[in-house]
């Protein structure tokens, strides 16, 4: 049988033991937890990235159809002035 400060020792060390093994899955679960998080933030990230460029897009499409009707108006308002003055 092992001595009162054997005894004591060894349970111990069982308990840091334990307590070392619980620390490092909570290490483990927060690491996870923080990857999944993190995860989720880009992913959200690229969407809006994505959103962002669509519109970028059609504001880019909006205004080169707007520059169109004015090119062409100013156009037909050249060749009506060029066609009376002939």
């Amino acid at each position: 049988m092992l001595s009162k400060k054997r005894l004591t020792s060894v349970v111990l060390a069982s308990v840091l033991i334990s307590g070392f093994g619980a620390s490092a899955s909570l290490a483990d679960t927060t690491s996870a937890e923080a990857k999944a998080a993190y995860r989720t933030a880009i992913t959200a990230y690229k969407a809006e990235i994505a959103t962002y460029k669509s519109s970028r897009e059609s504001i880019k499409a909006t205004f080169a159809s707007a520059k169109a009707a004015a090119v062409s108006t100013k156009n037909a308002a050249l060749a009506s002035a060029t066609t009376d003055e002939q």
